[in-house]
């Protein structure tokens, strides 16, 4: 089972993968600081 797993990831293109997990580093610092901004607002 976990071999399998293993390959699968290998065989995953590392360009793409890598590119998802940039966008989705992005799109958590957007909403820390989106969430940031609102407790501002409340305080």
């Amino acid at each position: 089972m976990i071999g399998l797993l293993y390959s699968a990831v290998r065989n995953v293109d590392v360009h793409n993968f890598q590119r998802f997990h940039e966008e989705q580093l992005e799109a958590v610092e957007r909403i820390i600081t989106w969430s940031n901004d609102v407790q501002r607002r409340l305080k």
